[in-house]
């Protein structure tokens, strides 16, 4: 018997007809790599864009991964096989199976045949692609096939619970061979160069043809069920020991074994063991994907892990939602589905309800944040456990330029999910919007060389043309804005000259006092902006950090937004991305934050811990410090400000004065695209405008408050993806902090705002919003005022 080394690709087309790639079977070919090298739509410069394209709910839609073929999505639907056509979701056919329910297994499509097994009642059923007609039936042993078939050169290769793997003819349905693994099978065997390896309690190899055992390796106790993945020579799989808390191992072998009955691996590593138990959810239940780089498989602490195939080592490691420990998420949920890679990206579904993407190549570090997050049931898992089952142990699948996966709604209702990079509505946005880092800070405005700003005074700065910044096509600009020499309590807002003055405001503080604060502001036609100083005198300080160029610009190339949930990449405190020591006088510390594929980051660094009055300084490494701060605070306190720094990779962050811990969260990513991309996020500048005060409407946020907030609506457009606000607390009773992120969303360990009791305290945020244009906002202490003032929107 003659047996392909692979299954997959693009389809064959008739000329004039469309050519579509293929994802035929789980794992997408006969080796499991549950790689896809066709796919060219999604990479990693857009994935942080894919927007949800429809979900799709047929009786109970099987959470096990479907097969696409020539844009035909085969998956299970209850007691039915469902042929969808995709990307519009036309129902194709329905095929009713006369008892059970295609719910765990996977669909295998090959030639005019697609395979797929039951649960509750055990058999193996062949539909006709194009009109659904049962060609035939295999009745198991059993009463469950988990896992889906595996196709190669006529044979149909499937297990079942009752502990054989069988081998059908595939045109008949006859059974040619069965072998016992002693153990229940779960997921599809690999079949590479005429060996099937198949992972049921140990690892087997047989022989394709008769089903004799070639050799094994691992005893059953050591608990495989994941699908073995072949590449390279090499088989590798992870190892699970149900009901105890036993060491996650994954293992690599030799594909042509070692010339004995018993192989032993090339290496084995532990991989993701958990600081905590949690039961049974400890071993390693997910296939690896591989690719020519890297071994990726999820593991029981919640991440992504990308190994050397060469010799297990963590090339880096992707946290999610569910691997963050918290008092109230003191155990995490681990990753059982199996990752998929396309293009450069690695897609992965959590215990924890959310699909993430990674960038396969990793970052700088060797904890990497994801490119994007979804939510996959409605949010009930709030980022720790989901109850819905589909989420646990659904693998995505990748092509022709969608991401599939399994799901539920809120009503608990399964579904197939479907992801896409959305292009915009015709003629939005307009032209412009793309944002233009400076290299470094250029100081624009400093008042303490000349007359500070009074009471109720508006002065007039002209931005456009100073330093570096263009005088023609600039619609804002970025600017951090410090005061200083403060004789009473006031506020500070920024506008475009001339404009009516907003009621907003851009910073706050009491008499002597320094305050930072980044402001993204409009500029009036002539590249002016105005100041306005509620009461008192100060000086102010203002350094741009960059522009963003207009509609008429006639600059060549400028950088989009990709927002995304907040994530930690610095904490001093618990050794979070650096050193676990606060930085001390004169100090610096590099962190390493992207892997090359962005212009600038936004950052909200914040100090506490302070020993003595001091400034934070952060700027792209390799760059000369420049002379402007970032942060000025007092001993003792706890501040934040948000910053926008260029990017090589890394950035250093300087602190003056005395000793204090930092932290820094990244919540979004400038990245340079072609000018003509419909997908891009560019900002649209207005006028700040007020949306939400709670001290006229709501009331204040108690301890462990939460609002949402609706932000599109008159003002924001519902396409907006992400929005610019000022948000500033006061009448605060105890220290706290204040986070915001998308509603639906689980609530990040991020903060935006930190303060100590009595304070006032403002910050620019930039915040990715929900599908119905919504924020969240929490306050973890005592009780505060919040205000929010939009200053535009990304779309």
């Amino acid at each position: 018997m003659t047996l392909p080394l692979a299954f997959g690709g693009s389809s064959a087309s008739a000329a004039g007809t469309p050519s579509f790639a293929n994802w035929p079977q789980s794992r997408f070919d006969l080796a499991n790599s549950g790689v896809n090298p066709n796919e060219s739509s999604i990479d990693s410069t857009n994935a942080a864009r894919l927007q949800q394209a429809w979900v799709r709910t047929d009786d109970e839609t099987s959470n096990a991964a479907p097969a696409v073929v020539d844009n035909i999505i085969y998956m299970g639907c209850g007691a039915a096989m469902c042929a969808v056509e995709a990307p519009d979701q036309v129902l194709k056919w329905k095929a009713r199976i006369p008892s059970g329910a295609i719910t765990f297994s996977g669909a295998a499509v090959a030639g005019s045949l697609v395979y797929a097994g039951t649960n509750t009642s055990g058999a193996v059923y062949a539909f006709d692609t194009k009109t659904g007609t049962i060609r035939w039936m295999f009745q198991t042993a059993g009463h469950n096939v988990w896992a889906g078939p595996s196709v190669a050169g006529g044979v149909v290769y499937v297990g079942g619970d009752d502990q054989n793997l069988y081998a059908l003819d595939a045109g008949t349905g006859a059974k040619l061979w069965s072998f016992n693994a002693g153990t229940p099978i779960v997921n599809a065997p690999a079949i590479v160069n005429g060996v099937v390896y198949l992972g049921a309690g140990a690892l087997y190899a047989l022989s394709a043809s008769d089903g004799r055992q070639l050799w094994s390796g691992l005893a059953t106790a050591a608990g495989v069920s994941a699908s073995p993945a072949v590449s390279g020579g090499r088989v590798f799989v992870g190892a699970y020991t149900p009901g105890v808390r036993g060491t996650p191992n994954f293992y690599a072998f030799t594909a042509a074994g070692c010339g004995a009955a018993y192989c032993a691996p090339l290496w084995s590593a532990v991989v993701g063991l958990p600081p905590a138990a949690v039961g049974e959810l400890d071993g390693i239940q997910s296939s690896a994907a591989v690719d020519a780089g890297s071994v990726y498989v999820g593991a029981p602490d919640g991440k992504l892990y990308a190994l050397d195939p060469s010799n297990g080592a963590v090339r880096w490691a992707g946290p999610t939602h569910g691997s963050q420990i918290t008092p109230q998420q003191p155990n995490p949920t681990p990753i059982e589905s199996s990752p998929a890679v396309a293009n450069g990206v690695v897609y992965v579904s959590s215990f924890d309800g959310y699909l993430y993407a990674y960038a396969a190549s990793g970052c700088a570090t060797t904890s990497c944040p994801w490119l994007f997050a979804a939510s996959l049931d409605g949010g009930l898992g709030n980022g720790h456990v989901s109850n819905c089952w589909n989420t646990t142990t659904s693998s995505p699948v990748v092509v022709n330029g969608f991401v599939y996966v399994g799901g539920c709604t809120q009503t608990y209702t399964d579904a197939l999910y479907a992801f896409t990079v959305l292009p915009c509505p015709p003629g939005s946005p307009p032209a412009g919007g793309q944002y233009h880092p400076l290299p470094l800070p250029q100081r624009i405005l400093d008042t303490r060389s000349g007359t500070a700003i009074g009471a109720q005074e508006t002065r007039r700065l002209q931005v456009g043309g100073n330093g570096t910044i263009p005088s023609q096509g600039v619609s804002a600009t970025i600017l951090n804005v410090t005061v200083t020499n403060t004789t009473a309590a006031s506020y500070l807002t920024l506008y475009p000259g001339g404009a009516p003055r907003p009621t907003a405001s851009n910073l706050n503080w009491a008499p002597r006092h320094t305050v930072a604060n980044l402001v993204e502001v409009a500029m009036a036609s002539d590249g002016s902006v105005d100041l306005f100083n509620a009461a008192g005198s100060a000086d102010v300080v203002i350094d741009a950090q960059g522009w963003v160029q207009s509609a008429t610009s006639t600059a060549a190339y400028g950088s989009y937004l990709n927002p995304m949930p907040p994530f930690r990449v610095l904490d001093t405190r618990d050794g979070t991305g650096g050193p676990n020591v606060k930085l001390g006088p004169g100090a610096t510390i590099t962190v390493q934050v992207d892997g090359g594929f962005s212009n600038a980051l936004v950052l909200n660094p914040t100090v506490t811990n302070a020993t003595a009055p001091s400034y934070l300084v952060v700027w792209p490494a390799g760059q000369l410090r420049p002379t402007s701060s970032n942060i000025n605070f007092a001993a003792g306190e706890t501040v934040a400000n948000r910053v926008m720094v260029p990017l090589a990779g890394s950035i250093n962050i300087y602190n003056a004065a005395g000793s204090v811990d930092v932290i820094a969260d990244l919540n979004a990513a400038f990245r340079a695209e072609s000018a003509n991309a419909t997908t891009a996020c560019r900002l649209m500048p207005m006028t700040p405008t007020r949306i939400l005060d709670t001290r006229d409407a709501g009331g204040p946020l108690g301890p462990g408050g939460s609002r949402t907030v609706q932000v599109t609506g008159a003002l924001v457009p519902p396409t907006a993806r992400a929005v610019v606000l000022n948000v500033t607390v006061t009448n605060t009773s105890a220290a706290s902090y204040l986070a915001a992120w998308p509603d639906q969303s689980p609530r990040p360990l991020a903060s935006d705002l930190n303060w100590t009791s009595g304070l006032t305290a403002p910050s620019l945020a930039v915040v990715e919003l929900s599908s119905g244009g919504k924020l969240d906002l929490y306050n973890a202490a005592g009780s505060t005022d919040v205000i929010v003032d939009v200053a535009g929107w990304y779309q």
